[in-house]
């Protein structure tokens, strides 16, 4: 169904139905009343089909056999349990689980933006690797060149010297807010400080600077 709809009207539930059934129920739940919100997952995949390979979209629910309901009374929802194709209503306490609306609007915008529409060409995303010239493009820090002295880790984020305030910092920043500067470089007889502080100003353990960037006075 479309996504033109009045979030706060309805009582968002979640319901289970049987494997890769998802799909096939919103139609039966919108004949029974009730307002189904499947988000979907679109990706390629590989097919034979006459001895020939070829590339098709397959379409799935994000969330498997389960699927958000909407429905009018969020105490009347038994009748649920009745509808072709839904096996069972998730509960807590006896009470069925309540999904926030700020929840359902942000998967619909998300939906809507293509965030897990896997056929649409991304953006390429710059490798930050060690040695990297960076330029900070948002924020506090905006404009401040500097380069990587670690790889991007895990919760995407990278160690950065930057000449700041008359010396050189190591600060741990978000890697999406950096952009490549093959000119940025820093100065390297600056004594490094070397307790790393965090975009949002707390401190972390101290990472290995390379020896370079230790020193006397510029």
């Amino acid at each position: 169904m479309g996504r033109d709809l009045i979030i706060g009207d309805w009582s968002w539930l979640v319901v289970v139905c049987p494997p890769h059934a998802a799909l096939g129920v919103e139609a039966t739940l919108v004949e029974a009343g009730a307002c189904p919100l499947v988000i979907r997952r679109r990706e390629w995949v590989k097919r034979r089909k006459d001895g020939v390979r070829h590339r098709e979209i397959k379409e799935t629910s994000l969330f498997g056999r389960y699927v958000i309901v909407g429905v009018k009374d969020v105490n009347n929802w038994a009748w649920l349990r009745g509808v072709r194709g839904i096996s069972g209503v998730i509960k807590v306490d006896d009470r069925a689980l309540i999904i926030p609306d700020q929840v359902i609007a942000r998967l619909v915008e998300a939906e809507a933006a293509g965030e897990w529409d896997f056929t649409l060409k991304r953006k390429e995303v710059p490798v930050m690797r060690t040695g990297t010239g960076v330029r900070v493009k948002d924020g506090p820090l905006y404009g401040a060149q500097g380069e990587l002295v670690s790889d991007a880790f895990k919760d995407g984020a990278a160690h950065a010297l930057f000449k700041l305030l008359g010396a050189a910092r190591v600060v741990k920043i978000a890697t999406e807010m950096l952009e490549l500067d093959n000119d940025a470089r820093v100065c390297d007889n600056r004594k490094v400080i070397e307790s790393t502080q965090t975009y949002s100003g707390r401190f972390n353990n101290r990472p290995k600077v390379p020896s370079e960037h230790n020193g006397g006075a510029c």
